[in-house]
Formats: structure tokens, sequence, C-alpha cells
């Protein structure tokens, strides 16, 4: 932003303040907090929690349309101070600019944390994010301000915000000058803000092209490792390996091995599976190929990080997946020999599942698994069967389901002593024995049979029953 631009932020801000918009903002914040919590305990499908929505939606419409009246005061106030022209340049700026922060923090540093690695210089770094993607910057601003209106928004749409202020008078004459010059040290400003604001949790802290590579390598390790996994499952396996995979492949086991690493829901499509079993295989073989040090992956600003070999050359790995599933493994062989690759080392991190990078969906409490009180977290990845409690405590039991799902981390849940992880690719086939009272029968590759049913007092925490329904749905072969 500009010198100008950047007065018309602080002293919209500041007109907050001024005007004490400020003063009930914590008790607004604390009365959503505590309306939201209360559902979730007693339950959203209950009387009490039925009556609470009703009540948090009025809640929220009302707040809400108070704080638009007071960002348009606000941007009034500094609009007299910057001038309008300075205020609505900048207001055109936001959705560009949020949108490109937003995309930063998803792909350029929150992706890859779990290969506890994290970068340096996360604040200083965004300039070279924003110079790399200028053209998808300029079409954003191209399409001009949003003008969508909810009244749940807390803020008004940008364009609303930009006709507003033009009806005011011009105000003080604009400074060009980039807004960089208000702060002296900001080279040291940025590093003291970036150690505030990033911890990352004791993570290795290095720098972007080594964060780049070491999470892309964890990222398509744990992608790799599920191929691996299913082969070894299989019998005549050598191991969870790439040899073993490519065994397998050669040998015309292509179905048996699809089906042992993908979902039903999956193998119903003959396109996706396809897709699929190949992201394996180049995940696979990239992977192999950087452990064997003659690929690595190359960091970029403009575009997705790449695989390249020793001289800087893109890697394209799909010709070698076509080979492997037409069962050309021969060729696959020659060419992962000439490049150095150890089939028997490359292979699984993880040899079994875990919930490492997995999000949480909901939870049912009370349930009957396999005949046996349990409460069930629905995540991405697959159920977490937990010890279900008395039912002399229902609501503790509640309680505890909520601090599951909003405070402990999907991996650290999932393997608490006393829990059981059912990932999702262990499960073999999935059905519905009944629709009411609900009853799921989950098969394992193992032989196991599971059977989930509703208890006399199951109660949800979020969407738990649709939420079961729908991951057993993908698990369910075509008929």
């Amino acid at each position: 932003m500009t010198l100008q631009q950047l007065r018309f932020v602080l002293a919209h801000e500041l007109g907050h303040y001024s005007h004490q918009h400020t003063r009930l903002g914590e008790l607004t914040y604390r009365g959503r907090v505590v309306i939201v919590r209360t559902i979730a305990q007693v339950g959203p499908s209950s009387l009490g929690g039925l009556l609470l929505r009703a009540y948090a939606a009025l809640y929220q419409m009302v707040s809400a349309a108070v704080s638009r009246a007071q960002e348009i005061e606000a941007d009034r106030v500094a609009a007299r101070v910057a001038g309008t022209p300075a205020a609505t340049s900048a207001l055109r700026e936001l959705p560009g600019l949020s949108a490109a922060w937003e995309f930063y923090l998803d792909n350029y540093v929150g992706w890859g944390l779990d290969s506890g690695y994290a970068p340096v210089g996360v604040l200083a770094h965004f300039p070279d994010l924003l110079a790399g993607r200028a053209n998808e910057l300029a079409a954003i601003r191209a399409k001009g301000a949003p003008d969508q209106r909810s009244r749940w928004d807390s803020h008004p749409p940008i364009a609303e915000r930009v006709a507003l202020l033009e009806r005011e008078p011009a105000g003080p004459v604009g400074d060009d000058r980039p807004a960089t010059v208000f702060v002296g040290d900001l080279d040291g400003a940025i590093a003291e803000l970036d150690a505030k604001l990033f911890g990352f949790g004791g993570r290795t802290r290095v720098p972007y092209p080594t964060y780049t590579a070491a999470a892309m390598q964890w990222q398509l390790q744990r992608h790799a490792d599920a191929p691996y996994r299913a082969a070894a499952r299989l019998p005549g396996s050598a191991g969870a390996n790439l040899g073993s995979v490519l065994g397998l492949l050669g040998a015309g086991r292509l179905d048996e091995l699809r089906r042992a690493v993908l979902t039903a829901a999956q193998l119903a499509d003959p396109a996706t599976a396809d897709a699929q079993l190949r992201s394996y295989l180049r995940a696979a073989f990239a992977t192999a190929a950087v452990s064997a040090g003659v690929a690595q992956w190359r960091h970029s600003w403009s575009e997705e990080a790449r695989l390249v070999d020793a001289a800087g050359a893109p890697v394209d790995l799909d010709p070698q997946a076509a080979a492997a599933i037409a069962g050309r493994v021969a060729d696959v062989h020659q060419w992962l020999a000439a490049w150095g690759v150890d089939l028997a080392v490359a292979a699984a991190r993880e040899t079994t599942a875990t919930a490492t990078g997995a999000g949480t969906v909901a939870g049912i409490v009370n349930l009957k698994v396999d005949g046996k009180r349990r409460d069930l977290v629905i995540l991405t990845a697959g159920l977490v069967v937990v010890p279900g409690m008395p039912r002399l405590k229902m609501r503790r039991a509640k309680r505890r389901m909520y601090e599951l799902l909003t405070q402990a981390p999907p991996a650290q849940m999932a393997s608490a002593p006393g829990h059981r992880f059912i990932p999702y690719e262990e499960v073999a086939s999935g059905r519905m024995v009944r629709r009411a009272p609900a009853m799921y029968e989950l098969g394992l590759h193992s032989g196991e049979r599971l059977r989930i049913r509703w208890g006399a007092e199951s109660e949800e925490v979020g969407p738990g029953w649709q939420s079961l329904r729908q991951a057993v749905e993908q698990l369910t072969p075509a008929a």
C-alpha cells in the first residue's frame, strides 16, 4: 500500500476506539462462544439445542448488523483523515491482499508443518509471493470489489463501502510514497513480529527452499505409503515397499492392488480409480528418486513445487506410472535401476496408517460398537472408537466429546491409550444394515467385522449420524 492508504487503514481501526465500538466487543464475543459451546454440549438436535440455535441465529444477526454500522462509521472517520481517494483505493486492494494472504498461509506455510519443519521469515517472504503471483492479483483487482451481501456478515460488502465513501468530500491530498517508510527499522520490526506470531511449536525452522523440499517429500511419502501398506496386506507380497507393488503389477494382479488400496467409491468410477492409482505410483517414484539423491524439489513463488533432476530439468513421472499400470514392469525396473533406486529401500515410513494430517468432522456419544457402549469420533481419515462412559455421566460424556473435537489434535486423539483408530484404508467394505434405528457394518481387510449401531441414549456432537452415513457410503461397494 501507499503511505496514504496505510493512514486510512490505521485511522479506520483507531476510529473504532474513538467511537467506543470496542466497549462491548469482548462481551459480545464471549456471548457467542458460550452459545455455541452450550449448543454442542446439549446436542444441536435436542429440544434445548433447537431453541438455542434459534436464539443464536437472532443473536448473530443483531450483532452483525451493529458491526456493519460500526464499519461504515469507522470508514467515514478514516476518510476524513486520509482522504476519500486513498480510502477507496485501499478498500479495493483488500480482496486481492486477503486472497493472497490466505493462499500464502495455506500453500506456503501451514501445508507442510506435520513434517516437523517450519519456514523462517514468514512475514518477510510474503512480498515474494505477491511478486510471483502478480498476474493473479491483477486478475482479482480487475474483477472489482465483491458486492454480495448477507445478513450474517460482520462487514458490509467492499463495493457498498466504496460507494458510500465516494459520496464524501475528497479530503486531504494523498502521499503516494510506499507505506514501508512509515517504519524506521522495517526488517527488525518484521522479524520481531514474526517471532511473536509464528512459534510453530518447536518445529525446526529452515529456509523456504529447504522447507518446501522437506514438506513435499513428507507429504508424498505419506501418499506412497498407502499402496505400500496395501501390497503388504495381499498374499505372496514381499513387504511394504516399491518392489512389492511392482511385483504385483508385473504378476497381473492390478485389480487386487486396486481393491486393496482404493475405496469402494473410487473403484466405482474407472477413471477416478485409474487417476488415483497413477497418483500413488508417481508419489512412490518421486520419493524414491529424491531419497536416492538423483532428483530434488524446486521451490517457486509463482507455481507449485516441481521435481527436477540434477541438471534442473523437470522430471515427468507419468510415463513410468502408465507403464507400471499397463504391466510393463521391466521398463520401470530399467528406469529405476538407471536412476540408482533401491526397491527395498523405497519402503513405507508408516507401516500402519495414522491420523496425522486428518481433520475432525463430528462425534456420537453413547452408541454401540460390537455390542459395547462406546463413543465415536468421525475423522476425515477414519473413525476413532473411544471407551464409553456410564449412563449417569451423560453430560460429562458430551463435554468430553466436545473437547475431543475442538481441542485434541486428531493424531494424538487416535493414538491415546484405550482409543482405537480405524483408518478408512483398512476397511474393505461398508454397508447400512438398517436406517432406523441406525446400524452399520464394516468389513476390514483383516477379516474382522464391526457393527456400529444406535444406542438408547445416543447423542450427536455436530452432524454425527449424517457424517457416519456419508463415510460408510464411500466404503460401500457398487451394486
